[in-house]
């Protein structure tokens, strides 16, 4: 059996998507992964696991001339290889390649949708914008999202076509390593409380849309209360946002997924101020190294976060929410180890690697 996955960037296939194709190949399938992006490090990656890699360039934004030549390409790779499954990701790709796969009458076309780029705190940001994204709906034979949220939203507000929309178990694209994701000896969760000053991590893409203007807001707003608080921030900034961090937050730049739980033990508290999510993988993440989260309560958000049990979900956009919350968690020591913990055993249950890599299986096996 032949099976494609296609993404417009190298980094989905690198944070959300190695594990799947390694495993695929692994059951004897013949596996091909087509890029938008020309990565030689991914290129090496997959080869050494014996999976093929095909760069064809795919735009992000809206191309005419440069769409219809990459749709080209994939009509010509899609009747050169005869794939039995073409299993699209990220928007573009997704558009592009759900359309090529029924132009070449690919027996199972699957749209796998990560989130909605037109979508700012629950609401639709761009109509024309959000249409165009949820075309891979109407192309592919089946659309899976990857948080129940996600699905809900889809379908409730009748965006989805009239078709349904599948979640693989309790939803997430990758899973979390919960051996990578674990405290490690030397710094046990309690002696982490009793150190100061009091930390607040932030781990991800800086922008925005991420609300890092709101990150440096509530930790300012907690300092100004006289609280022994400092921020810390963990991520790429994106090329079309200037951030400028205060003295009150340390920016350590971007760090490994391999480096990641160390940044997280080094915090006592995750703050996560995304607008728009479709799975809050680092929050999970975040869960998973014991530490209370706050959110805003949206989409792909509220899969990962328990109110009062792992953290706490806030109104979308309630600045003071997030101050309230941020400060109970700081009088409260006993509060942050016993919403940790609860943290740590709900992504365990819920969206381990091992858990969801099975579920990914299973979706083949019942669905090919």
């Amino acid at each position: 059996m032949k099976i494609i996955h296609i993404c417009s960037s190298a980094m989905s296939f690198r944070f959300f998507l190695r594990e799947h194709l390694i495993n695929l190949a692994r059951e004897g399938r013949c596996v091909i992964a087509v890029c938008g992006e020309d990565d030689k490090e991914e290129a090496s990656f997959f080869e050494a696991h014996d999976i093929r890699f095909i760069y064809i360039p795919i735009e992000r934004k809206i191309s005419l001339f440069s769409d219809l030549k990459s749709l080209l390409r994939l009509i010509f790779l899609f009747l050169k290889y005869r794939p039995d499954v073409v299993h699209t990701h990220t928007p573009k790709a997704s558009l592009l390649g759900t359309l090529a796969g029924r132009i070449t009458a690919v027996r199972k076309v699957f749209f796998h949708c990560h989130g909605l780029s037109f979508i700012r705190y629950n609401e639709i940001t761009s109509n024309v914008g959000y249409f165009i994204e949820r075309l891979p709906i109407l192309f592919a034979h089946k659309t899976l999202a990857v948080s129940p949220s996600l699905a809900s939203y889809l379908v409730k507000n009748n965006h989805s076509f009239g078709k349904h929309i599948s979640v693989l178990g309790a939803g997430s694209i990758c899973g979390v390593d919960m051996s990578l994701f674990s405290l490690p000896p030397r710094l046990p969760r309690e002696s982490r409380l009793n150190e100061e000053p009091f930390v607040i991590g932030y781990l991800g893409r800086v922008n925005e849309d991420k609300g890092m203007s709101i990150f440096i807001a509530v930790i300012d707003r907690l300092r100004m209360l006289g609280l022994n608080v400092r921020g810390k921030v963990a991520g790429m900034i994106d090329g079309a946002d200037s951030i400028n961090f205060p003295y009150s937050i340390d920016y350590v730049g971007s760090v490994t997924r391999e480096e990641a739980p160390d940044f997280l033990g080094s915090c006592n508290v995750f703050l996560f101020p995304s607008c728009r999510e479709g799975f809050g993988m680092a929050a999970a993440e975040a869960s998973a190294m014991e530490l209370p989260v706050i959110a805003f309560d949206i989409v792909g958000i509220k899969d990962v976060v328990i109110d009062g049990e792992t953290g706490f979900l806030v109104y979308p956009g309630d600045v003071d929410g997030m101050d309230e919350r941020a400060n109970l968690l700081f009088s409260s020591p006993e509060l942050c180890l016993s919403l940790g913990r609860n943290g740590r055993k709900y992504i365990l249950d819920n969206f381990s690697q091992e858990k969801v890599l099975g579920d990914f299986s299973d979706f083949y096996l019942k669905n090919i």
